[in-house]
């Protein structure tokens, strides 16, 4: 049993103002030949580049900061990192802005995967009557991470080119770096005993019976994880919790070498240094403890002048 600790609920919940860009399928299979400007957002998870389709990678917006990271062999680790989305493109990505609707807190000793802190967002919110029918959730994370539990990848190859499923079998090597984070730390010789700090931004999915959807608002955002990404462990953690929960996570990291000693960071303080890590974070990473900003929505736009309601 997950606790979700102190909850500061604000007494008007805030509907974030969220807007996607694009098709998570156009990456996908390889075909994103088009790409939008951003605008300024505070918070975002897509792929993103110069306004040449050639240059997208994986991207994140944090509090209004941007990072971006190019499809090639030094992705996930030459990070750009810069003061806003604007000036950004991008053939998908889903941005907010809003003020969080609470703010949680939790440690487990034995780790928590992230799809089970999603679960545990979702039943806090049904246990609280927030609301009882919300599907979608929006977060910021700032969770520690040991390095072997970090489940990475990032796009190393363009993706406007090819229409080919870069997540299959066939294709997903040649696609993806994977355990970006953990290999570079022994590379480097760093301890692995050492908690990385990572702020994940992400959207969430609660699929548990069927539901009206407009737009075909999860096909543009959401995907099944790739096999090919999952850890072939004896005690690797345990999948999407039963297929209920579908999410798109990413994460900016920093090595400790470059952070104060003997005290944590908050996220305001993390941001003022420059990220060493961009990753795409997948479903069955665990984290030890974290801090968790949720934002709800009732309506998606999307930049091509639909509105999808998500309740």
């Amino acid at each position: 049993m997950i606790l979700l600790a102190e909850s500061d609920l604000r007494k008007n919940i805030q509907n974030a103002e969220v807007l996607l860009i694009g098709d998570v399928r156009d990456v996908l299979y390889s075909r994103a030949e088009t790409v939008v400007a951003l605008p300024n957002l505070f918070h975002g998870v897509g792929v993103c580049g110069e306004d040449d389709p050639i240059t997208t990678g994986e991207g994140i917006v944090v509090r209004g900061r941007a990072a971006k990271t190019s499809p090639d062999p030094d992705a996930g680790v030459k990070v750009d990192y810069l003061t806003s989305s604007k000036g950004l493109y991008s053939p998908f990505l889903i941005g907010w802005n809003a003020e969080p609707s609470f703010t949680t807190q939790f440690s487990c000793e034995s780790g928590i995967s992230l799809t089970q802190v999603y679960q545990a967002i979702f039943q806090d919110i049904r246990e609280r009557k927030l609301r009882q029918d919300h599907k979608y959730v929006f977060v910021e994370m700032l969770a520690s991470f040991k390095p072997e539990d970090i489940f990475d990848r990032a796009l190393q190859c363009p993706v406007d080119r090819g229409h080919v499923l870069t997540t299959s079998t066939e294709h997903f090597a040649r696609f993806f770096k994977t355990r970006i984070i953990y290999h570079d730390l022994i590379n480097r010789s760093a301890s692995l005993d050492t908690l990385v700090p990572l702020c994940v931004v992400g959207m969430a999915y609660l699929c548990d019976k069927p539901v009206k959807v407009v737009a075909g608002l999860n096909e543009r955002v959401f995907y099944p994880p790739p096999l090919s990404a999952k850890p072939a462990l004896p005690d690797a953690p345990s999948d999407h919790a039963g297929n209920q929960i579908l999410s798109h996570s990413h994460a900016l990291g920093w090595r400790s070498e470059q952070l104060p000693e003997n005290r944590l960071c908050g996220l305001d303080e993390l941001l003022e240094y420059h990220p060493d890590y961009l990753v795409h974070l997948d479903d069955w990473s665990v984290m030890r403890s974290a801090t968790v900003k949720i934002y709800l929505a009732k309506e998606i736009r999307f930049n091509i002048g639909e509105t999808a309601q998500v309740i």
